[in-house]
């Protein structure tokens, strides 16, 4: 049962409650036309003569840095509920670095040949284990670990593991 309140806090109950939904489609809103403003400078890059980037920012009256990071922010592929999920611009802008870096270090794994030291069994091949370059397999192990660590931030940005899901 909820207490019974006075006229004059069922009205600033119910002002705050839309005050707050108005808030919310506010920054909704923004990250949307930031994401458009993204693509639009994507766009708008591509077709800039050579020299002519920095001119036309000016114009449009974007600061390069800016300009940087609403085309990464577009080109990230993140939905705007998903940026918003992540707490805004400047948190997707750190996830989405954390997810470029944990990417570029899984790519720069070498497997020297120790990717098949573990059979399919879990038994241990000591025949491989034998030929691997240890420092291959310590350089690549390094990596993976890291890209491990990264991946577990990126998923601590999000109150939902299922958000997570679907950004990374």
């Amino acid at each position: 049962m909820s207490p019974i309140l006075s006229n004059s806090l069922t009205l600033a109950a119910d002002v705050i409650k839309e005050q707050i939904a108005e808030a919310d489609a506010a920054a909704r809103t923004s990250v949307e036309k930031s994401i458009e403003a993204g693509h639009s400078l994507v766009s708008a890059k591509e077709q800039c003569p050579h020299g002519q980037w920095l001119p036309f920012l000016e114009r449009a009256g974007v600061h390069e840095r800016q300009a940087r990071r609403l085309m990464q922010l577009a080109q990230s592929g993140l939905k705007s509920d998903t940026v918003s999920d992540l707490g805004g611009i400047k948190a997707a802008l750190a996830f989405i670095s954390k997810r470029t870096k944990a990417d570029s270090l899984l790519r720069a794994v070498e497997f020297g040949g120790w990717e098949n030291i573990l059979n399919l069994d879990g038994t241990h091949n000591q025949d491989v284990a034998d030929m691997v370059d240890r420092e291959v397999l310590h350089r690549d192990m390094a990596r993976i670990t890291e890209a491990a660590r990264m991946m577990q931030e990126m998923h601590d940005m999000f109150d939902d593991p299922e958000m997570y899901e679907r950004a990374a």
